[in-house]
């Protein structure tokens, strides 16, 4: 008894310092936020019209988030209270905030926030010691105690409910509620305040008390575990994957390093120029140059909600993504892949293809390597062809760019590309001019003859422009050499009248009829040039005047490989995978003997693609002879896809995405940054293309960190052993799971129904289950029943109503 009173009033000096900060930070709060109602930015200085915009958002934004900030400290004052000891053997009391605090005049407990450097003591296990650099100077501490809060305010006045208590002279305890702690300790009877300590009126508790779960939602851990907070203050530019079971906080980790991250205060000198220099190669904002993939659309809404706790804005257009929504958007509207509405793009995308073998599925990364070393040899092919067809039309104006060529070439490899491309920058100049002539002449010749059929009949171009709607836009490719007749130096503009679209039309087949007789050739029977010839008819030019426009359009052919061979090194990876599958069929390797549509591509297909084009891109934006010629108009395509990058990039549930989508995502980081953070646990992967090793992940994310963390706070012991157990009948290792010291780690048995004979015996199994928790939890929570597929979800729902009462009937 005497030791139990002893422990109370140990407890009761704490409570009141906590409950009397606790109002003084509120009262601050009210303080500043009224002095903040005053002037608006807008009565400070007369504003410009042309010049304030963006000034006028970003000090709006500021404020903004000033105005956040404030009123979660109104709700929710502090987090912690520790009490550390520094080098000098001086006691210091602090209290550790969320995010930023405010200033408290007249008190001697100062506020830091949890992002800080201080606040990393409120991690450590009491009794250990940590040195802290501030302004230059490092400074030993020891962590003596600290308390837990969970701050509440009902009926107005300020409380804590299950305070955890650590160190001192009580170990560890947990506190019921800090008022309750204090009322019984004014009790003026002795032995009214003694029979209310043994009946724990107060609810003081030895140990911690385990929290039950109510509703679904990612829990709050306002203040991590030592090792969860050493691996969110990993440097920004660190790759991370954090590994580990159900309820280790991994999320949460991911959630508190990415906003601290955000904070441009919080960062170290280091961090804070990477970031500075990246911002200003993008120009977005680094509070907006962020990514976070979820796998689905339900776990993204579920982390949204603890984003909103931690005060990070976050969209669903421009933050958090679903990687099926961001794959779409980016091989729709970046890199081209998919077909739009204008009628760009190779491929349509169908969710419902099975292309690819079972066995491709796992063997990702070698399907990935032999396509992408397919492609750099059809472009290095390419290359050779081009000087072999110069080397057959030298004139003296390019007889010196067919050696330079020759030499560039001797000995060159695939994976020399990114490097060949930007040594082949030193010929653009001698052939730029060449190329304008050229094509000065073609389109001049091509118009004459166009402009005679017009003389001849006007309604020729209204007649050719609906012939060429019939034909729709499913056309065949007519031939690789055409990628490169109209490829100049500036952006194309689709034609956007049928007349318009039916004069650039007819220019390009008369370069591709006059190439294809002058190299003797035809059209492949049933392709679109082919039918618009057969249309033409008599229509054509003369055998003389093809044969002047086909040379022409070869030579031109031929230089335009050595200048625009960068572009066709990312965006000809589509024409490359068309032949690539057609070849894969032919030995039957990666595909079905069902996959026969050239034009439709499943959703790994897509990726395969993606992953192939970003990495070709980065390769060239890394290379100094194109780096420095960026912002010519040839190089629009590369900024458009580095308008892309964002300087944080991190992924939750990692191990459900393929190997190939995460190496996509992370070639979406800043290349000044890489900062890429995942987690995930390869024992909870439910896809079946998902990551399946941590040498998968290494590859798709060369020289990430694997952190595993094994402490598992939301599993009771009975559920830990089940799924131990679990996981070492199903895949024969071991999970390793432990549960956090001094906390109630008993529960109640896991519940298991196996062959069920059918759907009637699992819904009334489910209903039996559900009354269970609403006796145990004195009311009846939301409940997430998961099923296999989509499809599965009504029929689950109807059939399983009528087992419930209708006070728990399921929507």
């Amino acid at each position: 008894m005497s030791r139990s009173i002893d422990k109370r009033q140990y407890l009761r000096p704490i409570a009141l310092d906590t409950i009397n900060t606790f109002e003084a930070i509120c009262d601050a709060v009210a303080d500043r936020m009224r002095r903040e109602a005053g002037p608006s930015h807008t009565s400070i200085a007369n504003a410009q019209t042309f010049t304030s915009g963006a000034a006028h958002n970003q000090l709006e934004g500021i404020l903004r988030s000033e105005q956040a900030n404030l009123a979660k400290l109104a709700r929710e004052p502090a987090i912690s209270r520790i009490v550390a000891v520094d080098a000098e053997g001086n006691c210091r009391i602090y209290f550790i905030c969320r995010n930023a605090p405010v200033t408290l005049p007249g008190r001697t407990a100062p506020l830091a926030s949890y992002k800080s450097k201080m606040g990393r003591l409120a991690s450590l296990p009491i009794g250990e010691e940590v040195e802290i650099e501030i302004d230059g100077i490092r400074q030993g501490w020891e962590l003596v105690e600290r308390c837990r809060l969970q701050p509440i305010r009902p009926g107005g006045d300020w409380d804590s409910q299950n305070t955890i208590v650590e160190g001192g002279r009580i170990g560890i305890a947990t506190v019921e509620s800090l008022r309750a702690l204090l009322d019984e300790g004014a009790r003026e009877d002795l032995v009214d305040a003694i029979l209310a300590e043994e009946q724990g009126a107060a609810g003081v508790r030895g140990g911690i008390r385990r929290s039950v779960i109510t509703k679904m939602e990612l829990r709050d851990q306002p203040i991590l575990d030592q090792l969860q907070d050493d691996i969110f203050r990993s440097p920004l530019d660190s790759r991370l994957f954090v590994l580990g079971p159900p309820g280790a906080g991994k999320t949460t980790t991911l959630i508190r390093r990415l906003g601290q991250k955000l904070d441009l205060e919080y960062l170290e000198q280091a961090e804070a120029g990477l970031v500075e220099r990246a911002t200003q190669r993008s120009g977005l904002d680094h509070s907006q140059s962020w990514l976070m993939f979820s796998p689905t659309e339900l776990l993204k809404q579920y982390v949204k909600e603890a984003f909103a706790l931690e005060q990070i804005p976050a969209s669903d257009q421009r933050h958090m993504k679903t990687w099926a929504d961001h794959r779409h958007y980016l091989a729709r509207n970046v890199f081209g892949v998919l077909r739009s509405a204008s009628g760009q793009g190779y491929f349509i995308l169908r969710d419902d293809l099975s292309i690819l073998k079972k066995s491709t599925v796992h063997y990702l990364i070698d399907w990935h390597d032999d396509f992408a070393d397919f492609h750099a040899q059809r472009v290095l092919e390419q290359l050779h062809r081009g000087l072999e067809a110069l080397q057959h039309r030298i004139n003296d104006r390019t007889e010196r760019i067919a050696e330079r060529v020759a030499g560039l070439l001797e000995g060159a490899m695939g994976s020399d590309l990114p490097e060949l491309c930007g040594r082949l920058e030193s010929l653009h100049g001698d052939i730029a001019p060449i190329l304008k002539e050229l094509k000065v002449e073609s389109d001049r010749r091509i118009r004459e003859v166009l402009n005679l059929q017009l003389n001849a009949d006007r309604s020729f171009l209204h007649e050719f422009a609906g012939f060429l709607d019939s034909l729709g836009s499913d056309d065949v490719d007519n031939g690789e050499d055409d990628a490169f007749d109209e490829d100049d130096d500036t952006p194309e503009v689709s034609p956007r009248t049928p007349i318009s679209k039916a004069v650039t039309t007819h220019l390009r087949f008369i370069k591709a009829l006059s190439r294809t007789r002058v190299q003797k050739r035809q059209f492949g029977r049933g392709s679109r040039n082919a039918r618009i010839l057969e249309w033409l008819g008599g229509r054509i030019p003369g055998d003389a005047e093809l044969a002047a426009v086909g040379q022409n359009v070869l030579l031109q052919n031929c230089l335009r490989r050595f200048v625009n061979m960068h572009k066709k090194f990312v965006h000809d990876v589509g024409r490359s995978y068309r032949s690539y599958r057609k070849q894969g069929l032919g030995y039957k390797h990666w595909y079905t003997a069902e996959a026969r549509d050239s034009r439709s591509l499943s959703a790994l297909e897509i990726d395969l693609i993606l992953l192939v084009m970003v990495r070709n891109a980065r390769a060239l934006l890394s290379d100094g002879n194109i780096a420095t010629r960026i912002d010519e108009p040839r190089f629009g395509y590369l900024r458009d896809i580095s308008a892309e990058f964002r300087n944080q990039v991190v992924v939750d549930e990692a191990t459900d995405f393929s190997c190939i989508q995460l190496a996509c995502m992370a070639h979406l980081t800043h290349p000044s940054l890489e900062s890429f953070f995942a987690c995930g646990d390869f024992n909870q992967r439910v896809t079946e293309w998902g990551c399946r090793s941590i040498e998968q992940l290494g590859w798709a994310v060369p020289g990430i960190v694997t952190r595993a963390i094994n402490i598992s706070y939301r599993q009771t012991r009975q559920l830990n052993e089940f799924s131990n157990r679990l996981v070492a009948d199903v895949s024969g290792g071991s999970a390793d799971v432990a549960l956090p010291e001094a906390m109630e780690n008993d529960g109640v048995a896991p519940a298991l129904l196996e062959n069920a004979s059918d759907r009637s015996e699992l819904c009334r199994w489910l209903a039996g289950r559900f009354a269970e928790i609403e006796e145990f939890v004195e009311r009846l929570p939301s409940i997430a029943v998961l099923v296999q597929r989509e499809a599965q979800v009504q029929p689950l729902a109807d059939a399983l109503n009528p087992s419930l009462t209708p006070t728990k009937r399921t929507s």
